[in-house]
């Protein structure tokens, strides 16, 4: 929620106040080296995440697609390029979810 908050425009001191009414009052040092910490640790999260091994999948059907988002406020829209594959049970997995300048050749390439 807090990373989703960071994107949608609050500065990153600003996550400490959001986390608190989140997760409570008793909730303490959340300062901005505790932020900072958290903001790597989802980082290297979603690097893991793009990493891993999507082998044993067997998708039938592959979309993709580009999402244009105003982050912060900003006028400049963020192309996110989206992959999803539907697996033989009919259910969806998100196999791919990056940033890109627009819907490019270029970025879809460097998403495959």
């Amino acid at each position: 929620m807090a990373a989703y908050a960071y994107l949608k425009g609050i500065s990153e001191k600003d996550v400490a106040s959001v986390l608190s009414t989140i997760l409570g009052p008793e909730v303490k040092n959340l300062g901005r080296d505790v932020i900072s910490r958290l903001k790597s640790s989802w980082i290297k999260d979603f690097d893991t995440w793009g990493k891993r091994d999507l082998s044993n999948y067997d998708f039938a059907y592959v979309y993709a697609d580009g999402i244009y988002q105003e982050i912060r406020g900003d006028n400049q829209k963020l192309c996110v390029l989206v992959i999803i594959g539907i697996d033989q049970s009919g259910d969806k997995h998100l196999i791919a979810l990056e940033d890109g300048s627009r819907e490019s050749t270029q970025s879809w390439r460097e998403v495959l």
